[in-house]
């Protein structure tokens, strides 16, 4: 959810270790290429601040943590970022690493509902990803008229599903701009009146993407 909310469930959970790309220095906290989804192009993000804090907590505290201390070292060439399969104490275990693949929709979704219900947020049937992504989509409008930037906030190349505008591809300065738009989106969205459950052994899973 913090890094893909604006963009396809499908695209987002089939991102690599790889396909993060922490040090470009064209940008400030780094990017991620998100890789295409059928006849849908893929899609670079650039990190904001807090995608990157978040990006860090998942490898270096939460339950990336072992598979991203064999990455670093070299004991594995690449891992999924949102792995399927259960996880062991709240990891991704390195010796199931070779096995991983991505997760499905069906367990996506379970998270989902997982997500609404600690958030107070009613369930509605048909709504799941599709849903915040159609909401980002109008908050963004708010935001910038640039068809530019509104059409590559939700990854489309063809924008005839909300402009007559036509983008094949996004450069890395007008991905940094969808950033800042992506994060006055998020800052516009009401806080969940809660605090965060204290996990002193990291996370217990890895976050709905």
């Amino acid at each position: 959810m913090e890094l893909g909310a604006e963009l396809r469930l499908g695209q987002v959970v089939r991102a690599y270790r790889k396909d993060l790309h922490l040090d470009e220095p064209q940008t400030l906290h780094g990017c991620i290429d998100f890789p295409s989804c059928g006849k849908k192009a893929s899609a670079t993000v650039v990190l904001t601040k807090e995608e990157r804090v978040a990006v860090d907590d998942a490898m270096h505290h939460g339950y990336l943590m072992e598979l991203e201390s064999a990455y670093t070292a070299g004991a594995v060439k690449n891992y999924p970022l949102f792995p399927a399969r259960r996880l062991v104490g709240g990891y991704a275990r390195l010796g199931e690493d070779a096995k991983r693949k991505p997760l499905d929709r069906s367990g996506l979704l379970k998270m989902f509902h997982a997500l609404e219900e600690v958030a107070g947020v009613a369930s509605v049937p048909g709504r799941g990803w599709y849903g915040i992504r159609r909401l980002t989509s109008d908050l963004a409008a708010d935001i910038t008229q640039d068809t530019r930037i509104l059409d590559g906030l939700g990854g489309w190349t063809d924008s005839s599903t909300r402009e007559m505008v036509y983008q094949r591809r996004i450069s890395l300065r007008l991905s940094g701009q969808i950033a800042t738009v992506r994060q006055g989106i998020r800052d516009r969205l009401p806080k969940p009146d809660m605090a965060p459950t204290a996990a002193p052994a990291g996370p217990q899973g890895p976050p709905t993407p």
